[in-house]
């Protein structure tokens, strides 16, 4: 009776481990045909800016293969989501996890400018709502608008806050993170805009990320011609 009370026991015992083992489960992923992303966020829009200005920045996950995340580059849709994002699942998605510091250090890392509140919700609605991949976007950009903390300041976080910032090295010492530094920057207005136009003889700015839209370039314009307002 011994014996077979130790056989159950053990027996038992077998079949809790292989009960809890079975149990693991992979992340949900949202199926494909309820994919639809949000109708108020655009990958290429408003997603990309975030990860291409404040990662993929040089010696970080650029695509130069010489930064400490260079194995995981943030320059297009196919790099940030292979294997970086489960469609459906921020919380089981490895970017969400860097960028809000759940599963190890925050990104970016502790010196560089942490992403706002309504950065990281961006990517959380993005991913929650099936990761698409939007481009064309439709502009919200108005050209009768080119006030500093209406426009021109927005801008500069958006995309190019993550280089160009107070403290930050080998930025040609252009810091565009306060109204001083932009004013500083305009005061050069043909390096300025030879850089967001692209222009020959000019580094194209932003860096590792498509170019300015006109409308945005007009803003910058304007902004300028106007006086350079702390408006």
């Amino acid at each position: 009776m011994k014996l077979r009370a130790i056989g159950l026991i053990i027996s038992s015992a077998v079949v809790t481990a292989v009960t809890f083992i079975s149990c693991r489960h992979s992340p949900y992923v949202l199926p494909a045909d309820q994919r639809t992303s949000s109708a108020d966020i655009c990958f290429e829009r408003d997603v990309l800016p975030i990860f291409t200005t404040n990662c993929a920045k040089s010696g970080c996950h650029n695509s130069t293969g010489n930064g400490e995340g260079s194995d995981w580059v943030f320059t297009s849709y196919a790099t940030i989501t292979n294997g970086g994002v489960v469609p459906g699942n921020p919380a089981a998605s490895r970017v969400y996890q860097a960028i809000t510091g759940s599963e190890g250090e925050k990104m970016p890392p502790k010196g560089n400018p942490a992403l706002t509140q309504a950065q990281i919700d961006i990517v959380y609605k993005w991913i929650a709502t099936g990761a698409m991949d939007g481009t064309n976007c439709p502009s919200a950009c108005d050209t009768g608008n080119y006030t500093y903390s209406g426009a021109i300041a927005p801008m500069m976080r958006t995309y190019c806050t993550g280089c160009h910032y107070a403290g930050a090295k080998a930025v040609a010492g252009v810091y565009l993170d306060s109204y001083y530094g932009v004013q500083t920057a305009g005061a050069d207005s043909a390096s300025l805009l030879g850089a967001l136009r692209h222009s020959s003889g000019y580094v194209a700015m932003p860096e590792n990320s498509t170019q300015l839209s006109d409308c945005q370039i007009v803003q910058v314009e304007k902004w300028i011609k106007n006086g350079m307002q702390n408006d």
